[in-house]
């Protein structure tokens, strides 16, 4: 390889990881017209950034990785703090649940307490969590329509997370108020 491809294969690759900077996610037939090099050649690119875990690839484009930078503490630690007044707001959070609502339910136990105490009578119930362990907890209620978003895997709160999961709830929230 020329010493001048290489040059610009850096800097198309610098490029592309500042568009993702700036817009979350690049698109692989973009990206040829924009360098004016083959989608293979993109795909190279993009497969080679993220195996340097700069970004993820995605069928078509890529999308930013954004790590988790704050301490996430483990659920079981979580679960013990302040366990009384967790099961009082859950209780209710609960009462405000109607037929036919959606809720979008977050990961923590405090939201797990929500949850367990959703009343069994209520029907067409759609639940939108990002929590594996909410979904996991309301997957056998038949009248619970459950929605989860994709992301980032945060393995001490067991929570989808990151741009590909802030678009999918946006996204469900555009249909349901349209």
């Amino acid at each position: 390889m020329a010493k001048d491809e290489t040059r610009t294969t850096v800097e198309r690759r610098m490029t592309i990881l500042n568009m993702l900077t700036a817009n979350a996610q690049v698109y692989v037939n973009e990206l040829s017209k924009t360098f004016g090099v083959s989608e293979v050649t993109i795909r190279n690119d993009l497969k080679n950034l993220e195996k340097k875990k700069l970004l993820i690839r995605a069928r078509g484009g890529a999308m930013k990785l954004e790590p988790v930078v704050s301490y996430d503490r483990w659920l079981w630690e979580k679960d013990k703090i302040n366990y009384q007044e967790k099961q009082k707001i859950g209780k209710a959070a609960a009462a405000l649940i109607k037929e036919s609502d959606t809720v979008i339910v977050d990961s923590g136990t405090t939201t797990m307490e929500v949850v367990k105490n959703i009343s069994p009578k209520i029907t067409n119930l759609t639940i939108i969590t990002n929590a594996l362990n909410i979904a996991n907890q309301l997957v056998s209620n038949q009248n619970i329509n459950l929605i989860i978003p994709g992301g980032y895997l945060r393995k001490n709160s067991l929570s989808l997370v990151g741009s590909l999961a802030e678009k999918s709830i946006r996204n469900f929230l555009l249909i349901k108020y349209l």
